[in-house]
């Protein structure tokens, strides 16, 4: 039976913490092991991860002691799975019991599918449906190109990269790099090695806080840096290159070489131009 890691990195998610642990706990794949780490919350987020971990041996609770961004403790729990598949799951968000089951399933059929996901359901803090999201970066079956082109033109909400990956395909990508869009890239560069499949039921809830669009908030969060403008213009062609850099190490003929540095330095232009505007308006 395969073993399977979870990895929740938190901090300040008392309102939440237990929902999104319980989900965990109530999945009917019984086999993975919870790998928690709290970055130096304020709240009373360590002291519910502790009493969970007092009554389920699955449970490993880790603590800082100073708070980090969250990218470097995304990393953390990920350096300490042991299972032949790994997924992130936030403190906040929520799934359906059969999540893990289903996308094991997906596994089963292809060797060729590195990560499997599911459609979601927006919720608001009282856990009111307030929509559904869906990224269609299903690639099953595709070649290189066609897979690189789906996920760059059709990914959306990078709330994929909540779904289950085989670990030894996500260790040749690892770590989520410190830069605008960890998620994204992350996502770009495994349609460069393999494919994703997408369960087009809403097996996941997605819980959207009162600082989503954010942008202070979320550099505050992900980087631990304060945004200007300037700096804002900077991490936007960072981004640009960072993918172009990760995708085109994967190319394997001159074909796909030219293919991708008009995808990831010249559309990306205007595929991410709404970035772009928004940080202009800083």
């Amino acid at each position: 039976m395969n073993f399977v890691s979870i990895g929740m990195p938190l901090y300040n998610e008392e309102q939440f913490v237990e929902q999104a642990i319980a989900s965990i706990l109530n999945q009917d794949y019984k086999n993975f092991e919870l790998i928690i780490s709290d970055n130096a919350s304020t709240d009373k987020t360590k002291s519910i991860c502790l009493e969970y971990s007092k009554k389920d041996m699955r449970i490993r609770f880790y603590s800082r002691d100073i708070t980090t961004d969250s990218t470097t403790n995304f990393n953390y729990v990920a350096s300490l799975a042991k299972g032949d598949f790994f997924m992130w799951a936030s403190g906040h968000d929520t799934r359906d019991p059969t999540f893990i089951s289903r996308c094991l399933a997906m596994f089963e059929k292809s060797n060729s599918v590195l990560l499997c996901y599911s459609d979601a359901i927006w919720m608001d803090v009282n856990g009111n449906n307030i929509g559904n999201e869906h990224s269609d970066i299903d690639t099953v079956g595709m070649d290189r190109i066609k897979r690189l082109k789906k996920v760059f033109w059709n990914l959306g909400y990078a709330y994929p990269i909540y779904g289950l990956f085989r670990k030894d395909a996500l260790n040749k990508i690892l770590p989520y790099q410190k830069i605008l869009g960890p998620d994204i890239l992350l996502l770009n560069e495994l349609s460069a090695i393999g494919e994703i499949a997408r369960i087009p039921e809403p097996l996941f809830n997605l819980r959207r806080l009162a600082d989503y669009g954010d942008w202070h908030a979320y550099f505050q969060k992900s980087l631990n840096i304060k945004l200007n403008r300037k700096k804002a213009m900077g991490l936007f062609f960072e981004f640009i290159i960072k993918n172009y850099l990760a995708v085109r190490k994967h190319a394997q003929s001159p074909k796909e070489k030219i293919m991708i540095m008009k995808l990831f330095l010249f559309d990306s232009l205007f595929r991410y131009h709404w970035i772009f505007v928004g940080f202009i308006r800083l």
